[in-house]
Formats: C-alpha cells, sequence, structure tokens
C-alpha cells in the first residue's frame, strides 16, 4: 500500500474490526439463550 494510503487504511480496517467484535458480541447472548432453551 501507498505511504498516503496506509495510515487510512489501518483505520478502516481497525474500525472494522471493532465493529465485528461488537456485533458478535451483541449476537451471541440472544444465541446462546436461544440454544439453551
Amino acid at each position: 500500500i501507498r505511504e498516503p494510503d496506509r495510515e487510512f487504511s489501518m483505520g478502516v480496517a481497525s474500525i472494522g474490526d471493532s465493529f465485528g467484535i461488537t456485533f458478535a458480541g451483541l449476537l451471541a447472548i440472544p444465541l446462546h439463550n436461544a440454544i439453551c432453551r
């Protein structure tokens, strides 16, 4: 990746990672409750 785009790319990847972790955490509780019934 070219130098000017590198910082932006790292930021986008970090935000995407954070949203993925948050979504997985929010989905885990109702999914756990549905499986354990």
